[in-house]
């Protein structure tokens, strides 16, 4: 059964260039005013689940801090994590694709808070303005070329370079250095056995690129995490750097 978040208390009136959140900031001032009158602040508590298979949406969620994690499950009941969203996306993009009961679940890995918008709104702006059309299915390409990157990684490169590669995800969606996350937690969002995941961690901390303490992991060379992912990491998995050797696509 879906679990919604809680609600802030009181209803939005915040001004576009005060939000977190960099999808909303996308939007024209003029599409922003249609959402500003339907934002409500919420509330994003750790493992509540706000997208489930076949179950329908009422509202999408724009993080402020934060992060979702989108999850696949198998028949059998095996579980992978294929996305991660925070304050660069929303939750979800189906909705932005017209299809009433999304077929992956999408759940709080990290607390934090955020805003959101009833579902009918966002289908409304979809059809009524195409500027704001454009904005939500750049975010609907975004957030498939992270997913096809995931299934990249995973098919061709060690759980070292899958391991750091979701370090630096994590790290790009938090204040500070210092993530919260677990051996076993770990195990599940990179589909290995959790001995390989601290076999990878036990590398990486070696090489002083990062420090264990329980349940929490902190960044200690970025720049030498980056170099451990190597093709892992790259533009499909922050959304706001463009790919290597391409330039800005002029509007």
């Amino acid at each position: 059964m879906l679990t919604r978040t809680r609600k802030a208390r009181g209803m939005s009136s915040v001004l576009q260039s005060s939000i977190r959140n960099k999808l909303l900031g996308e939007f024209s001032a003029a599409d922003f005013a249609v959402l500003q009158a339907h934002l409500s602040p919420v509330v994003l508590t750790k493992d509540v689940a706000l997208s489930e298979p076949g179950i329908g949406m009422t509202h999408c969620w724009f993080p402020e801090r934060g992060i979702a994690s989108v999850i696949v499950t198998s028949p059998s009941g095996r579980q992978a994590e294929v996305g991660l969203i925070g304050s660069e996306g929303m939750i979800d993009v189906s909705t932005c694709l017209g299809i009433a009961r999304p077929r992956l679940k999408c759940f709080i890995q990290l607390e934090g808070n955020g805003y959101r918008v009833p579902v009918a709104i966002i289908r409304q702006m979809i059809h009524s303005s195409p500027a704001a059309r454009s904005v939500l299915l750049a975010y609907v390409y975004d957030f498939l070329a992270q997913v096809s990157h995931t299934a990249f990684v995973n098919a061709n490169l060690p759980v070292d370079a899958r391991l750091a590669r979701w370090l630096l995800m994590y790290h790009d969606r938090v204040d500070g250095d210092t993530l919260m996350v677990t051996h076993e937690f770990l195990s599940l969002m990179l589909g290995v056995r959790r001995a390989g995941v601290t076999t990878a961690l036990a590398k990486l901390r070696q090489g002083l690129l990062i420090d264990l303490k329980r349940n929490a992991v902190t960044i200690v060379n970025r720049s030498a995490l980056e170099a451990e992912a190597g093709d892992a990491y790259g533009w499909a998995e922050w959304p706001n750097v463009e790919p290597s050797g391409m330039l800005p696509v002029a509007v």
